[in-house]
């Protein structure tokens, strides 16, 4: 699962993130707080990540996720629902000191809730903090908390003065003009599910019979079909990781993993809704096949895509992309020049 928000993105762990998780563990307030989640050295913080990935598409958690600035993917804190017993989860989620003040622990906690409570198919989460720890106590009810209990209670594996709180889902509001023309809802980056693959057609059709027209020959693109793409998309639709804002598919992604002359992966095929375009969708999918190919030990991604396609050239170039080789590639009956990008991972 992966979350974008306006100035975050709320993504799975990697062991990459060890010597980042091990920094921000050690700040006061983390020790003062919730001391068992201090990490003394890179080596405890990656013994922990080993075990939090490997929670990934479990529902029995914990479930933890690094919250990252959208603009330097800097990892400055974590956000987790853990469970607590008799079927409840608890809210958790920690910001380093040197990004308190700006909101971000209410961004991420805002965006995480909805998707997380989806994720593990519930209703109701609590959020239970220490009574001294008012800073806590203003993010949760920003987010919608409200207190059910004051007094002294179990923490930690002690008893002290704490406060509990309840968040419940509410039925998504309609969203809002302006946000929708601006690209800035709220969408998460998942695996692709079977109710997908419609939208995937049409989205597919869409971008074709628009942005290809004058470069793919007019009789190709007219005999493009959307149900006979929805069919086949019926057969695979496993292969793309789609970005979503609740039930409309803004754009998707495939990627695979296989070795080349320069290259051990690839992406395949990245598009945005033609409405979407130009709203940061294109550059978080973008995003996520590069952390989804890190996380499996790839180093080195190749893109290729039409030589005449002056925007995806541009794009592609935007990220970091070098100009490998040129290759065609057969559409109808007319060969095409293509081109292609090289993008090094680690570094």
């Amino acid at each position: 699962m992966k979350i974008v928000t306006e100035r975050l993105i709320i993504s799975e762990m990697t062991m990459d993130m060890a010597m980042d998780v091990h920094r921000n563990s050690l700040d006061e307030d983390v020790r003062k707080f919730v001391p068992d989640e201090v990490f003394e050295t890179p080596e405890d913080a990656e013994e922990t990540i080993a075990f939090i990935m490997s929670r990934y598409g479990s529902e029995e958690g914990p479930l933890v996720y690094a919250v990252l600035l959208k603009e330097t993917h800097k990892n400055i804190g974590y956000v987790q629902l853990v469970p607590v017993g008799e079927g409840k989860w608890e809210i958790g989620y920690h910001i380093a000191k040197d990004h308190t003040g700006k909101g971000f622990a209410t961004e991420a906690v805002k965006a995480f809730l909805p998707a997380a409570t989806e994720l593990v198919g519930i209703n109701e989460v609590y959020g239970i903090r220490l009574l001294e720890n008012t800073a806590s106590g203003r993010v949760l009810e920003k987010c919608g908390f409200r207190t059910v209990f004051t007094g002294e209670g179990p923490y930690h594996g002690g008893v002290y003065e704490i406060s509990r709180s309840v968040w419940e889902k509410q039925a998504a509001p309609a969203p809002r003009k302006n946000d929708a023309e601006n690209g800035r809802k709220e969408m998460v980056i998942r695996k692709a599910e079977k109710d997908d693959a419609r939208q995937i057609a049409d989205i597919l059709v869409e971008d074709w019979k628009t942005a290809y027209r004058g470069i793919i020959d007019d009789d190709y693109l007219d005999s493009m079909n959307v149900e006979e793409r929805y069919r086949r998309e019926l057969q695979r639709y496993g292969i793309y990781r789609v970005a979503a804002a609740g039930k409309e598919i803004l754009g998707f992604t495939w990627n695979e993993i296989a070795d080349g002359e320069a290259s051990d992966c690839e992406l395949i095929a990245l598009y945005v809704r033609y409405a979407k375009r130009k709203s940061g969708i294109g550059r978080a999918l973008f995003q996520d096949s590069a952390d989804f190919f890190r996380a499996a030990g790839r180093k080195k991604m190749i893109v290729w895509c039409l030589r005449e396609n002056g925007e995806a050239r541009k794009f592609y170039e935007r990220m970091g992309g070098k100009v490998y080789k040129t290759g065609t590639h057969k559409w109808g009956n007319r060969d095409y020049e293509m081109i292609s990008y090289l993008y090094q991972l680690d570094e």
